[in-house]
């Protein structure tokens, strides 16, 4: 490519990138003065609300639709890669074999359920929503989802569908199990409870916030855990959704992140660093979904895939205690 030619791109994406970034910012604000909004799911929003904003005004979001592209380009690599940070690698490696055999059983159900139950005719959704919705599930809520675009293939309506059903349904899920069996469990049993069962990791960390710091740790292990499954469980979603077997090259860097923040000593100024880029850098891709997203079609697809997000949780909690027994060290 010519020099004259790149300027050109360059020219025509600043516009769609610009866009991308700010949303991105004014979600992590947002975040940072309202913890309870997570920074993924209001840059979807947010660019949802600015897509409307626009109305039929095609002419403006043409000119963004270059900049939208190469910022997914951009930021979703970056942002899963730098995301390994989050890995507990070493606290996982010292969590009991019972408690991660029990993890995956349940990370194992949620898939089939969400694909079993999912496939009833009555909920009208295609095979990758539903895959979309496992990951969200399963894994890591929002961040799992930006995740493993590009291998369930969703359209924005649909991945933004997913990502606010999750933290709808993560909302739910955290309160129920505060209010109803927090005070029925030991303290590292609802530890595991809530890090097996929970979508997103930001509310895994607020069901134990104020409990004794090895509880927090573990329930954050067995969540990091979880996380650490996309290692199987994204092959296997993309053998069935591509008929293929293949890894984005980004989720071998996020688990190479992960080992280099595990086994190097890192100055505490750098990792803030690196953190303050990957807070901003997955909310930046995220946006662009939002932006190419209709707000007024995905609040009229929210019911049906909420209800069976919340079943699937239902029956989660209802596996953590049928296998509570593998867990002989909680």
């Amino acid at each position: 490519m010519r020099i004259g030619e790149i300027k050109d791109v360059a020219r025509e994406g600043i516009a769609g990138i610009g866009v991308a970034l700010a949303i991105a910012v004014a979600s992590r604000l947002l975040q940072r003065q309202v913890p309870q909004a997570d920074a993924l799911v209001s840059a979807v929003v947010l660019g949802m609300i600015v897509r409307r904003a626009l109305g039929d005004r095609t002419d403006i979001f043409f000119k963004l639709l270059p900049g939208l592209t190469t910022a997914e380009a951009i930021f979703l690599p970056l942002g899963v890669a730098l995301y390994g940070k989050n890995l507990e690698l070493a606290s996982m490696l010292h969590t009991h074999a019972g408690t991660l055999a029990q993890t995956a059983i349940i990370v194992a159900v949620t898939f089939a359920a969400i694909l079993g139950i999912g496939s009833i005719p009555w909920f009208g959704l295609s095979r990758r929503m539903l895959f979309c919705l496992g990951f969200g599930s399963a894994v890591c809520g929002a961040s799992a989802i930006a995740i493993t675009t590009e291998v369930t293939e969703c359209e924005p309506d649909e991945t933004a569908t997913a990502l606010v059903d999750n933290t709808i349904a993560a909302t739910l899920a955290v309160a129920f199990l505060g209010f109803v069996l927090k005070a029925t469990l030991a303290p590292m049993q609802f530890a595991a409870l809530a890090g097996e069962t929970l979508h997103q990791t930001a509310f895994v960390r607020r069901a134990v916030d104020a409990m004794d710091p090895e509880v927090v740790k573990f329930a954050m292990a067995v969540k990091a855990f979880r996380i650490a499954l996309l290692l199987v469980s994204l092959p296997v979603a993309a053998r069935f959704l591509k008929r293929q077997t293949t890894v984005p090259w980004y989720l071998v860097a996020f688990f190479l992140v992960g080992i280099l923040f595990w086994l190097v000593p890192i100055d505490p100024a750098i990792r803030a660093t690196v953190g303050e880029i990957q807070a901003v850098a997955l909310p930046a891709a995220l946006a662009t979904v939002g932006l190419r997203a209709d707000i007024g079609v995905v609040g009229s697809r929210l019911a049906k895939p909420l209800l069976l997000v919340l079943l699937v949780f239902m029956l989660d909690v209802g596996v953590f205690f049928a296998t509570r027994g593998l867990a002989l060290a909680v």
